[in-house]
């Protein structure tokens, strides 16, 4: 898989990233290297990013990063519109513009997905659902953790507001 880096937004047919942020590029294109990279050419591949991930991801973006973890959330955050009627805006312009480049032929159909960096994020939520005494939920409670990664309260209950 091809992972494209920021510097490749200007590039005339992969304008798709102009709605996403510099910050959440790097990060999709150094997911899709850990994930999608040639060793895995032809065999299926399982997104899974916990903490741990998170940090040896954050090494190949060679940068020194204080919370590589806040980093990748930050990069995500910011480029969703929280509790507005789709959370999903920033992301459905280059969605389908990835989409249509592929139908096309105009990019490799190996190139990295502009919404890798945002799902990882929704599996790193996942990744923490625990049972919580102090927030009085289950270990299957997903919302309460995905709501504690996007910074909104956890007392409200259910899907963040647009999802």
């Amino acid at each position: 898989m091809r992972a494209e880096t920021c510097a490749m937004q200007n590039h005339p047919r992969l304008s798709f990233w102009r709605n996403l942020s510099g910050r959440y590029q790097e990060w999709n294109a150094a997911i899709a290297s850990e994930f999608l990279g040639n060793q895995y050419s032809g065999r299926r591949v399982l997104l899974y990013v916990d903490d741990e991930k998170v940090k040896l991801i954050a090494e190949s973006i060679h940068e020194r990063m204080q919370d590589p973890i806040e980093d990748f959330c930050a990069a995500i955050i910011e480029n969703l519109d929280i509790n507005q009627t789709n959370i999903f805006n920033r992301f459905i312009w280059p969605t389908r513009r990835w989409n249509d480049n592929i139908d096309a032929g105009r990019i490799e159909r190996d190139t990295a997905p502009p919404f890798l960096a945002l799902l990882a994020l929704f599996v790193l939520a996942a990744t923490r659902m625990d049972r919580s005494e102090t927030l009085g939920v289950n270990d299957a409670n997903y919302y309460v953790r995905l709501r504690q990664i996007l910074g909104l309260s956890v007392s409200e209950s259910g899907q963040p507001g647009g999802f």
